[in-house]
């Protein structure tokens, strides 16, 4: 199995958010019984598409990852975060998803 994603979301569910992937389409194909060849087209059209795209390779042996950071020119935005759930007392890691041009301030507000 063959899975897309962008900045650890899969496309498939990136591609609901208002701004992302309006012109995506990805795929793969067998070229022979040992080699299937997955793509990814983009047609960059905002900086939402920028971001940490990764094609991970599952099967029964394990999996396999590759992946690219493509930067996209333009006004800097913040990409839609999703609700998490964390238990009380464990240390969590929060990430800030920033596309476009690089901010000169990131503030956390509570």
């Amino acid at each position: 199995m063959i899975t897309w994603f962008l900045d650890g979301s899969e496309l498939d569910i990136r591609k609901q958010e208002a701004h992302t992937l309006h012109k995506a389409l990805w795929d793969e194909y067998v070229v022979d019984r040992n080699t299937i060849v997955s793509y990814l087209n983009i047609t960059v059209s905002s900086v939402f598409d920028a971001g940490l795209y990764e094609c991970v390779l599952t099967n029964k042996a394990g999996n396999n990852r590759h992946s690219a950071h493509i930067r996209v020119k333009g006004p800097t935005n913040i990409r839609q975060m999703h609700t998490r759930n964390f238990t009380a007392m464990n240390d969590i890691t929060l990430n800030c998803p920033v596309v476009g041009d690089k901010p000169k301030i990131i503030e956390w507000h509570k």
